[in-house]
């Protein structure tokens, strides 16, 4: 979720140089073998998987740090995180072990489990801790700096305009990636059509909330039209005292700005007395297909290749798995084992076969359950409570507790075909 309005804590620019001076500093060079544009969880795990390989890194991030602006609400699943990143104090706020999924009729359901089903992260400490795993391992690391042009050529090296504040310089790259969120205004300027549709998005609402008492351990799930017309709400607890409470829906179908209405309704009702420390809101990208990965020498990673769980708007672990596919993808090409001409279908095939049958069949499903009614949530809440109570953790799958649901709960049988 790339933010439209962040409102956060912090310095002004002097403040912002004082402390991070060193991203003003130090001379480019004129080329190098890639230049991963963003220095989110996408781009540092690209940039630190491809310097691991051998390669000449440049590592570009337009904020004055990695993590910031925070526009996520920061959750990933225990094995999303473990496939990728070894978990770390430093960068996680609560673990999770405790799911409660509540319906605007009053039907709820809590499933505890004994196992960790995953985390809360401390987002900026993460981009963070990746960029500057990426930095170790020999990625040139350039913060606060934006590439306003990237002009692809074919047959030829990608030419890449940076600017700072201290002016501008051109380096050139045999590969590209872009790691710069759902706009992707790099694959815009490569030719890709990455404009945004309202209806393949959502629009967001986050608060991060403080003065509450709630299950650090728990992560809670609201349905249902009082809570969100075609999408949910959430709270993801960062303490016992504090959450990231946010929601939801598709803006071509509902009016956007009930979101704060909503948002500011549920809040008084749950906690009485709270305070909103800072709050984001952003575009949430569906996924829709995997024609815009890539084109010539540059390649698109995390939501800016729209490889997002379009159900619940979970992007984190996709966007290290294809900043590694990406990267991966980069290195065979730069030793020799694949043509440069054959990247970009290379990485298509590889993101389709390692997670597009999952990305398809949630694309599907969200568009089902943008349609139930309360009624048909209150069912499903009933089925899952049934369901849940025998599975263990690790055996739960959410494609296939979709699938039985939609099959064996009998208001729900109408939307069964739709998942064909």
């Amino acid at each position: 979720m790339r933010p439209l309005c962040p409102v956060l804590p912090g310095g002004g620019a002097d403040d912002r140089r004082r402390r991070h001076g060193n991203a003003y500093g130090g001379a480019l060079k004129e080329r190098y073998q890639l230049v991963v544009i963003g220095a989110g969880p996408a781009g540092s795990y690209a940039a630190w998987t491809a310097a691991k390989a051998g390669l000449d890194v440049l590592l570009v991030e337009r904020d004055v740090r990695a993590g910031l602006p925070l526009a996520c609400a920061e959750a990933i699943s225990a094995g999303g995180l473990a496939a990728f990143v070894d978990p770390d104090p430093s960068f996680i706020a609560t673990d999770i072990y405790t799911l409660s999924f509540t319906v605007a009729t009053g039907a709820a359901f809590t499933y505890r489990s004994g196992e960790r089903l995953g985390y809360v992260l401390d987002r900026p400490a993460f981009d963070r801790h990746l960029a500057e795993r990426a930095v170790a391992v020999g990625v040139t690391l350039r913060t606060s700096t934006y590439a306003s042009d990237v002009e692809m050529v074919d047959n030829g090296p990608a030419k890449i305009r940076l600017e700072t504040i201290r002016g501008h310089s051109r380096v050139t790259a045999d590969f590209v990636i872009a790691a710069d969120g759902v706009e992707s205004m790099i694959g815009r300027m490569a030719g890709l059509n990455t404009v945004l549709p309202l209806s393949r998005s959502d629009t967001s609402l986050q608060y991060r909330v403080g003065g509450i008492t709630l299950d650090p351990h728990c992560l809670e799930f609201c349905v249902g039209e009082k809570y969100s017309p075609d999408g949910y709400l959430w709270i993801f607890p960062k303490s016992d005292h504090a959450a990231n409470v946010g929601l939801g829906f598709n803006p071509a179908a509902n009016d956007s700005r009930e979101l704060r209405v909503i948002l500011d309704r549920f809040l008084k009702e749950r906690y009485g007395k709270y305070t909103v420390e800072f709050e984001c809101c952003g575009m949430v990208p569906k996924f829709g297909g995997l024609d815009i990965v890539g084109r010539g020498n540059l390649l698109l990673a995390g939501d800016a290749a729209r490889t997002v769980d379009s159900l619940t708007g979970a992007g984190i672990a996709k966007a290290l798995h294809t900043g590694r596919l990406a990267a991966e993808t980069i290195v065979e090409a730069v030793q020799g084992r694949l043509a440069a001409s054959e990247a970009v279908d290379r990485y298509r095939t590889a993101i389709d076969a390692a997670v597009g049958k999952e990305l398809r069949f949630m694309e599907k499903a969200h568009r089902i359950f943008r349609k139930f009614t309360d009624q048909d949530w209150e069912s499903l809440a009933g089925f899952l409570e049934e369901y849940l109570s025998n599975q263990k953790a690790g055996s739960i799958d959410p494609a296939a507790i979709i699938k039985t649901a939609l099959i064996r709960a009998p208001r729900l049988l109408r939307f069964a075909r739709q998942l064909i």
